[in-house]
């Protein structure tokens, strides 16, 4: 028996060409190749992008803070979406920890513009530090 389970899919962005899903409304694409490169200096983890000028301000793309009552309740359970400690979410910051816009950037990284971008993702912890670090968003 095949069970259908329902996708809310928009507010992605397509780059390189790539099609987006036939019935998402609100997104962006470019044929534009992004040149997407993950580099290491140190300790830092960057995220290389470059990004296309039609990303920004597209009219129809109705970007929006995730939040418990936005996800819903799951169907099979019928539990909600809630932090580990049983309280709402609300997804406000990015993957650094920096505040998003009420309209945030598709995405997991806010504050990216138009052209080339170069953002600290991560902090790798070394191998003597691992001991005594427990950190999120923290590569092994």
């Amino acid at each position: 028996m095949k069970v259908r389970q329902p996708a809310y899919i928009h507010g992605n962005v397509y780059l390189n060409g790539a099609d987006h899903f036939d019935r998402e409304e609100d997104c962006c694409e470019s044929h534009m190749d992004p040149e997407v490169r993950i580099t290491e200096e140190g300790e830092e983890v960057y995220l290389e992008i470059t990004l296309p000028q039609d990303f920004w301000g597209i009219p129809e793309m109705q970007t929006e803070i995730i939040t418990t009552q936005k996800l819903g309740m799951v169907r099979i359970v019928e539990q909600r979406f809630e932090s580990p400690e049983g309280k709402a979410l609300r997804l406000d910051v990015d993957i650094r920890g920096r505040a998003r816009e009420e309209r945030p950037l598709p995405g997991p990284v806010e504050g990216l513009h138009a052209g080339k971008n170069r953002v600290s993702v991560f902090h790798r912890i070394l191998p003597q530090d691992r001991k005594n670090s427990i950190v999120r968003n923290r590569l092994p």
